[in-house]
């Protein structure tokens, strides 16, 4: 919300919200208006990924990815 009323012209013009995902994050990506393309940066889902699971996994993450 404090986005959006900072940069009202957001929902005017095509725009990308990037994120990694996380918690706040995901709750506001929720009142993005539709308009607005979500991308997640695979650099911090790596780091995600492999703290929740096995930096063993990091090459595979990147194949997947």
């Amino acid at each position: 919300m404090h986005l959006l009323a900072a940069l009202p012209i957001l929902s005017e013009r095509p725009t990308t919200f990037m994120s990694d995902r996380g918690k706040g994050l995901m709750d506001a990506e929720a009142l993005l208006p539709l308009c607005i393309c979500r991308a997640y940066c695979c650099f911090h889902l790596k780091g995600n990924f492999t703290t929740k699971f096995s930096r063993t996994l990091a090459d595979i993450f990147w194949q997947i990815a």
